[in-house]
């Protein structure tokens, strides 16, 4: 991992070759003739930068193709695009790396540095054939670092081992120009890693055992190192406006890497960092028992799902039994550059930023516990705890979701008895100091119809009841997702009201509410209720403008006042089109010419 770091931080064409070199110098049985097989060994090898240097004292080849003069050519890197094609010769029984030192020295934004040395241990290749190793056995390693803020580290890097370790692939990619449609390739594959330990004086990190299954990668139709070159001299140029090729080439060179990587599903296990926290004194710790990231490929970002994560701080904790990122996918992105075609891409992206916009699947949280201090209120703390999240997206119309599906679960809060919240101190009124609260909401959007149907907007909590509204929008075009700003607003502006439902159930908060007016009022509860169904039989009929429609809300309303129970209201517009914006305003100055274009229904349980 900290190779990895290094080398996206700085990357260097000869490094790259080198480093890939470094741990492979060993790939080789193709069959090979016992006459041309030998023993060989090349010592004192060296390279990298100073910002990440690389060196391997001894690499010792049992039944090499390639005689000792060969291999060191190898890291000569005069040549580096033949590297490739010698090691597609390179076959060898096994190949036994005793040590590979890596030092590094990160430069930081303050000036200093972080020095950091990882030495893997007895790196062994077996049965190489035209540069694939069958297997390969790392046998652990040591590492220690050297930080400014965290002092000095030591740790231990564990055992790992892969299968089918082509390296003739993995240099490939780095060096070499995609043939054609070349699909991607095995690079390796069944990998496993016993994890790694640091520990210092103010932080230590830790992960358990590694395992995945395979990755495959092809050169990039720009290769690589080309890339590096063009990003190195546009960092030097930093301040001067890029080259309209330059940029091109970049952007065709993203649309690229997302076809060039798949990889199956890999996991991580028992995740644990402690370090100290800045803000409040103390030590923080964070653990996490299993990380799973899901497959990559087709241009989609894999999701990621945590299981049984812990969050302490000196004053707090947060848990999170299980969290998912659903992953994100980049065909639209990739399908917009391509459309850009030559235009100038800072232009056209600026005229059609949605086009690029990637469609993003949404997330879930399960068994969320939550004790933290409450910052707007000294001396109290937020406790408090949630069922499940899930919010799922799809369907997307230049990054816009027409498929929303969300639901809240067991929202679970104590109402701090010295709330300032003029809401919370309604609820406390009311006699509640823990809220349960659930929530759902569910809309889809249907082309053919071109309707927007909301076929769940509901919220409940325990002991309160439940509020759920059902709807359809209609006149809802194409247009109202895609095409300029304008062209949507007019969209908007035609959409209709077709029909909606509202369902609420009562589970005591009626009765609460009742009790607490009536004490307000000097009444008592039943005579309260009896004058606001009395009410209730007169106003009504009014404001709906008389009629038997009016006066059958009105007795749902009075016999839901009486005994709250249940209580469904439904209206549908007797034009099949729906209610324009026009007319639904027109109901603030006139509610009954709105009536009357409506079919009203209501009952209560």
């Amino acid at each position: 991992m900290a190779l990895r770091t290094a080398m996206i931080a700085r990357p260097r064409p000869r490094l790259l070759a080198a480093l890939l070199l470094g741990t492979a110098l060993s790939c080789g049985s193709m069959g090979f003739s016992p006459v041309l097989a030998q023993t060989v060994a090349v010592e004192r090898l060296a390279f990298g930068p100073k910002e990440m240097s690389v060196s391997i004292p001894k690499i010792e080849v049992d039944g090499s193709s390639l005689t000792q003069g060969e291999l060191a050519t190898l890291f000569q890197f005069k040549d580096i695009r033949s590297i490739a094609d010698m090691l597609a010769r390179f076959n060898a029984r096994s190949v036994r790396i005793p040590e590979i030192r890596v030092e590094q020295n990160l430069p930081k934004r303050d000036g200093k540095t972080t020095t950091q040395t990882i030495v893997y241990r007895d790196l062994v290749f077996s049965d190489v054939v035209a540069g694939k190793a069958r297997m390969a056995n790392l046998a652990g390693g040591t590492t220690a670092m050297e930080d400014s803020e965290l002092g000095k580290v030591t740790g231990t890097v564990g055992r790992a081992s892969m299968e089918d370790v082509d390296f003739t692939a993995s240099v490939r990619f780095v060096i070499d120009k995609a043939v054609g449609g070349e699909a991607p390739k095995t690079l390796y594959r069944n990998g496993s890693f016993d994890g790694m330990t640091m520990k210092g004086d103010k932080f230590e990190m830790s992960f358990g055992r590694m395992s995945f299954g395979e990755f495959r990668a092809r050169p990039m139709r720009t290769p690589l190192m080309d890339i590096v070159t063009l990003a190195q001299d546009m960092e030097k140029n930093k301040g001067q406006p890029p080259k309209p090729e330059d940029t091109r080439r970049i952007v065709n060179f993203v649309i690229d890497v997302l076809d060039a990587f798949e990889s199956t599903p890999a996991t991580v296990e028992n995740i644990r960092v402690m370090a100290p926290d800045r803000a409040k004194g103390g030590m923080m710790t964070m653990s996490l028992a299993k990380m799973t990231i899901g497959a990559f490929g087709k241009r989609r970002y894999p999701s990621i799902s945590t299981e049984n994560m812990d969050i302490k701080a000196p004053d707090g904790s947060v848990s999170i039994g299980a969290f998912t990122f659903k992953g994100i996918d980049f065909n639209p992105t990739a399908a917009g550059l391509q459309e850009a075609g030559s235009a100038p891409i800072e232009q056209w992206a600026a005229e059609n930023w949605r086009k690029l916009l990637p469609n993003f699947d949404g997330f879930s949280v399960a068994n969320v516990n939550v004790d933290v201090p409450d910052e707007k209120n000294k001396g109290q703390r937020i406790k408090a705890r949630i069922g499940g999240f899930d919010l799922s997206l799809a369907s997307y119309l230049q990054g816009i979701p027409t498929d929303i599906q969300s639901r809240l679960s067991n929202f679970v809060f104590d109402v701090p008895p010295a709330t300032k919240d003029n809401g919370l101190k309604e609820i406390l009124a009311l006699g509640y100091k823990t809220v349960d609260a659930s929530a759902a909401l569910a809309a889809t959007w249907n082309e053919q119809s071109n309707t927007i149907a909301i076929s769940n907007l509901s919220a409940q909590s325990a002991g309160m009841g439940a509020v759920n509204i059902k709807a359809t929008i209609g006149n809802a075009i194409k247009e109202l997702f895609v095409g300029d700003p304008t062209m949507m607003q007019v969209a908007a502006l035609g959409l209709t009201a077709k029909d909606v439902e509202v369902k609420v159930d009562n589970a005591g908060v009626f009765e609460k509410v009742i009790a607490r007016q009536a004490q307000q009022q000097g009444k008592k509860p039943e005579e309260l209720r009896r004058n606001m169904g009395a009410m209730a039989s007169i106003i009504i009929p009014g404001v709906l403008g008389g009629g038997e429609a009016a006066q059958n809300v009105a007795n749902a309303v009075s016999a839901f006042l009486a005994k709250p129970g249940t209580l469904l209201v439904a209206a549908k517009a007797k034009d099949p089109a729906g209610l324009s914006m026009g007319e639904a305003a027109m109901a603030s100055n006139n509610p009954i010419a709105l009536i009357q274009k409506v079919d009203i229904t209501a009952r209560a349980n």
